[in-house]
């Protein structure tokens, strides 16, 4: 039913602008040990004013650093009795509060790759068991990791990619130092690979992570970050 007033005014309305919550894409580095605290590097949108931290768990606390529009610097802590597995936080500004991004608590030492990494002479060098934190920079980069297996070892690379919410679609691949393949995978939960390999020689061997196909948007976004 429509009502009019002979006498009513429409007052005129001014552009409506909308506003934009906080957006977060990726975390990097992505792992921390109980007892840890770590500064970690977040990217997305609408990320400026950012002031707080929300925690899904009373075990982790932390506090933003420094924002961006585009990325923000927070420092978090882990108690040191947290069991291990993924955490999750927003973060929250005048704009208002953002989605939830994860990273992991292991027990597990946390290395970061580091570049170059990229060439059969210079694979950066790991002990198993790690969770290491990966970024590809661009659609040609190459991150190796050379480690040390025993005859009749049992090795599995589990890489974290959807499953850790980033864009990173990488294929996984196990070689000798010269750069033979031994096996490979391209997806095995989502598009996240995953070896399972029982080593029938002992020396060093170099797993090899690739991009897979190019994400919407391109290098752009600068969030193809894993972990292995």
């Amino acid at each position: 039913a429509w009502a009019f007033e002979e006498d009513s005014e429409e007052i005129p309305k001014g552009p409506q602008v909308a506003s934009r919550q906080p957006q977060l894409n990726t975390v990097f580095p992505m792992g921390i040990q109980p007892g840890q605290k770590l500064r970690l590097e977040v990217q997305g949108e609408f990320l400026d004013g950012a002031s707080q931290l929300l925690f899904e768990t009373n075990d982790v606390s932390g506090s933003v650093v420094s924002a961006t529009f585009t990325k923000a610097l927070v420092d978090v802590s882990v108690s040191p009795d947290a069991a291990p597995g993924p955490r999750r936080f927003r973060l929250t500004s005048e704009r208002g509060v953002s989605n939830t991004v994860l990273f992991r608590a292991t027990r597990w030492p946390t290395p970061v790759e580091k570049e170059p990494n990229d060439d059969l002479d210079s694979p950066m060098p790991v002990a198993s068991p790690a969770l290491i934190s990966g970024r590809l920079q661009t659609d040609q980069d190459v991150d190796l990791y050379r480690f040390h297996a025993n005859a009749g070892e049992r090795v599995q690379l589990n890489v974290l990619g959807a499953r850790n919410g980033t864009n990173a679609d990488v294929s996984l691949a196990l070689l000798y130092p010269d750069g033979r393949e031994v096996v490979h995978d391209e997806g095995r939960f989502i598009w996240d690979p995953y070896l399972d390999h029982t080593f029938e020689a002992a020396g060093d061997y170099i797993a090899a992570i690739t991009l897979t196909r190019m994400p919407a948007g391109g290098q752009s976004r600068s969030d193809l970050n894993y972990q292995i």
